[in-house]
C-alpha cells in the first residue's frame, strides 16, 4: 500500500464524493497491489481523504494490547511456584518426545497425566499460559 499527495495535473474523479478533482487541486492517491489480484489506484480530494482517515480512527478506537499475563503481578512465592511448574511442564514435554522417538507409547500416557496435573496446578496459581 502506498499513499502519495500531490497537486492534480489531470482531471480525475474522487473515489469518496464522486466529484471531479480539478487540475491544480490537492489530491491524495492510494495505490495497492494485492498479490495475485489487480493493481488498485484511487484518487481522493485531500479533504475527503482526511475525513476518511478520521472516520477510520473513530471506528477503530485504540486498545492497548499486552501479550500473555504481563499485567498480572504475582507475589514472589507464587512466581517461584509458577516458574517451577513451567520447568516441570517443559521437562515432561521433552520426556514425552523422547518416549515417542523410542516407541514406548505405554509411558506416554503416564507423562500426559502428569502434564495435566501440572496444568491444574498452574490454573490454581493464576491461569494457564495460552501456548500450553
Amino acid at each position: 500500500m502506498k499513499v502519495s499527495f500531490k497537486y492534480q495535473h489531470k482531471k480525475a474523479q474522487c473515489k469518496a464524493c464522486k466529484a471531479d478533482i480539478e487540475v491544480g487541486q490537492r489530491a491524495a492517491w492510494y495505490y495497492d497491489h494485492k498479490e495475485g489480484g489487480p493493481y488498485i489506484r484511487n484518487g481522493y480530494h485531500l479533504e475527503c481523504w482526511i475525513q476518511k482517515v478520521f472516520q477510520w480512527f473513530d471506528e477503530h478506537p485504540f486498545e492497548h494490547k499486552t501479550r500473555g499475563i504481563r499485567g498480572k503481578r504475582f507475589s514472589p512465592e507464587v512466581a517461584r511456584e509458577r516458574r517451577n511448574l513451567t520447568e516441570r511442564y517443559h521437562r515432561l514435554m521433552r520426556k514425552k518426545r523422547e518416549l515417542i522417538e523410542v516407541g514406548d507409547f505405554n509411558n506416554v500416557d503416564v507423562v500426559e497425566l502428569k502434564r495435566e496435573q501440572v496444568k491444574r496446578g498452574m490454573e490454581e496459581l493464576g491461569g494457564v499460559p495460552r501456548s500450553w
